[in-house]
């Protein structure tokens, strides 16, 4: 952590670890790592959901992880394959247009749409039904 307060324009201070995309040099391998991530990472989207990463391998696991997944309907007893397959079954079939956090149903909003899910389920389910 110390590499983090040494001024760059510092000469008697040893900065072999040098960023390939700029003229930045650093003490540490960790500290020019940090660098790489903080000034040059492009962000990654997710084109499911609203999330960026620093890597294409951090997106690509969030999606393997989150979105490529089987996902029930909370209505009806169809299983997608993922959660993009999900929401068009949900606007296609049920004529719903959910968001990540708010509630088709009513105003409730929700820090995870398992969350959401789970207030559907024991909420609005009946309503639904009937």
């Amino acid at each position: 952590m110390a590499g983090r307060n040494i001024p760059p324009l510092q000469p008697n201070v040893s900065r072999p670890w040098k960023c390939p995309l700029c003229s930045e040099a650093y003490p540490t391998e960790i500290a020019r790592n940090r660098h790489l991530l903080e000034r040059h990472a492009k962000h990654w989207k997710c084109h499911l959901c609203p999330s960026t990463f620093p890597t294409m391998e951090r997106r690509d696991e969030h999606i393997k992880h989150i979105h490529a997944r089987p996902w029930d309907c909370p209505l009806c007893s169809l299983v997608c394959p993922n959660e993009d397959s999900l929401r068009q079954h949900m606007l296609g079939q049920h004529h719903i247009l959910w968001s990540w956090s708010k509630c088709p149903f009513c105003p409730s909003e929700f820090p995870t749409y398992g969350d959401r899910w789970q207030h559907m389920l024991q909420k609005h389910l009946r309503w639904y039904q009937a």
